[in-house]
């Protein structure tokens, strides 16, 4: 297996486990039921941001020790809030303003 893809397997998974940590510890706190479906749902959804963040780091040649860091914050904090700040950094490189505010 070639080396990018075992660092975006690795992305992924790191993603997930923060991801669904980041969920459980914020429905703890807010004294919700924790629910399987949504449980599932933002740790796949934090996979696939990882993912992005994985290949957004090596674009930018960032060093594995900050990849880790960024790629676990993102899986973290969850897709929505992640998608927002790559949404705004890819729309940035391709020169496309940022959707207005609703």
């Amino acid at each position: 297996m070639q080396e990018h893809h075992k660092q975006a397997i690795w992305a992924i998974v790191l993603a997930m486990v923060g991801g669904l940590l980041g969920y459980l510890m914020r429905t703890q706190k807010s004294g919700h039921k924790v629910r399987l479906s949504h449980a599932a749902l933002q740790t796949v959804s934090s996979g696939f941001v990882g993912y992005l963040v994985c290949h957004l780091g090596r674009a930018l040649s960032l060093d594995t020790n900050w990849m880790a860091p960024v790629i676990g914050v993102a899986g973290w904090i969850g897709a929505l809030g992640a998608m927002k700040l790559l949404e705004t950094i890819v729309g940035r490189k391709l020169g496309i303003a940022a959707p207005a505010k609703e």
